[in-house]
C-alpha cells in the first residue's frame, strides 16, 4: 500500500513537471526592455509610431539595429536608400545611406532625426554616425550624433525656426548685449553651429573663425573652432569674445555649460587671458 502510494505521488509529480514544461514552452513573454518605439519623418516634425515595437533579439545590439533599421526603412520614401551598417567594440554605430537626386533636404535630415532617436533606445549603443553618400559614391555628409544631441524637431516649430538669445560685444567691447534671434535650420548643421556662424559673420569672434565640430553630451555643449578663433577682435576684450559663445549657446533651454577647444585640443588660457579649460557657464556679471 504504502509502495502504491508513493508511486502515485511520483507519476503525479512527474505530470505536473511535465505540464508545467508544456506550458512555459508556448506561453510568449514580453520583455519591457525590449519594447521601443519607432519613430519616422511626418510632415514637417517627427513623430513615433502607434504601437511599440518588440525588438527579437534584444541581447545583440547587431541584430537589434537590424531590425530597427528595417522597421524605419519601412517607413521612408524611396529617396533614401539604407547600405550598410558597421559596430565598433564601444557600440559606436556607422551607418551609410545612399540618397538619390530627388532627395529633399528637410526630409532627410528628419530621416535622420527619426533613425537617431529610434537607435538610442538601445542602451548599448554609445554613438551614431551617419555617412551619406549621393548615387555617384561621393560624401555629401558626416554627422555623429550622441545621445544627447539636439534635432530640430525637439523645437516646437512648424517652420523648422528656433528662437534664440544672441550676445553680441558692445561698442566698447567691454560689455555684451543681448539680441533675440530667430534661427531658420539648415540641413547638415545644428543649432549651435549655426549659432557660432551668425556671431562670426557679425565680427563678434576673430575674423576666419570655423568650427570644426559641435557635439552635446548631457548639458555640455563642446565646440572646437579652428585656430583662427585664438586670434584677435580688434576693440573687444578676450573675455567677451569667449562669453559671446557661451552666453549664446548656453540660452539653449537644455545647455548649462560650454567647453571650447581649438582645433581638437585643450587650451589651458584663451589669449593667455580667459580660462577656458573646463567647461563655462552663463555670465550675467559681463552683461551691460
Amino acid at each position: 500500500m504504502k509502495k502504491s502510494l508513493v508511486l502515485a505521488l511520483v507519476l503525479m509529480l512527474l505530470f505536473a513537471l511535465a505540464r508545467c514544461g508544456k506550458d512555459s514552452k508556448n506561453e510568449v513573454t514580453t520583455n519591457e526592455n525590449s519594447m521601443v518605439d519607432i519613430y519616422y519623418p511626418n510632415g514637417n516634425s517627427v513623430v513615433k509610431s502607434d504601437e511599440k515595437y518588440q525588438i527579437k533579439q534584444p541581447d545583440s545590439v547587431s541584430y537589434s539595429v537590424e531590425e530597427l533599421m528595417a522597421c524605419i526603412m519601412n517607413k521612408l520614401d524611396s529617396s533614401i536608400e539604407y547600405n550598410t551598417y558597421l559596430i565598433d567594440a564601444d557600440n559606436n554605430v556607422t551607418l551609410q545611406f545612399v540618397c538619390n537626386d530627388a532627395y529633399d533636404r528637410e526630409y532627410f535630415l528628419l530621416a535622420k532625426a527619426s533613425v537617431v532617436e529610434t537607435l538610442f533606445q538601445i542602451d548599448a549603443i554609445n554613438s551614431v554616425n551617419i555617412k551619406v553618400f549621393d548615387k555617384a559614391g561621393t560624401s555629401i555628409g558626416d554627422n555623429l550624433y550622441l545621445r544627447d544631441s539636439f534635432y530640430f524637431y525637439d523645437y516646437e516649430d512648424e517652420f523648422n525656426m528656433v528662437k534664440v538669445d544672441l550676445y553680441y560685444p558692445d561698442f566698447g567691447g567691454t560689455s555684451l548685449v543681448k539680441e533675440e534671434k530667430d534661427i531658420y535650420l539648415q540641413p547638415n548643421i545644428t543649432v549651435e553651429e549655426s549659432i557660432v556662424n551668425i556671431l562670426s559673420e557679425a565680427g563678434a569672434l576673430p575674423e576666419g573663425t570655423k568650427v570644426n565640430r559641435v557635439s552635446v553630451n548631457g548639458d555640455i555643449c563642446y565646440v572646437d573652432f579652428n585656430d583662427k578663433f585664438n586670434e584677435e577682435v580688434e576693440g573687444v576684450k578676450s573675455e567677451v569674445v569667449v562669453y559671446s559663445v557661451v552666453n549664446s549657446i548656453t540660452s539653449l533651454s537644455k545647455i548649462n555649460n560650454v567647453q571650447i577647444t581649438i582645433n581638437g585640443e585643450d587650451v589651458k588660457l584663451y589669449r593667455e587671458t580667459v580660462d577656458i579649460s573646463k567647461p563655462l557657464q552663463f555670465n550675467s556679471e559681463i552683461l551691460k
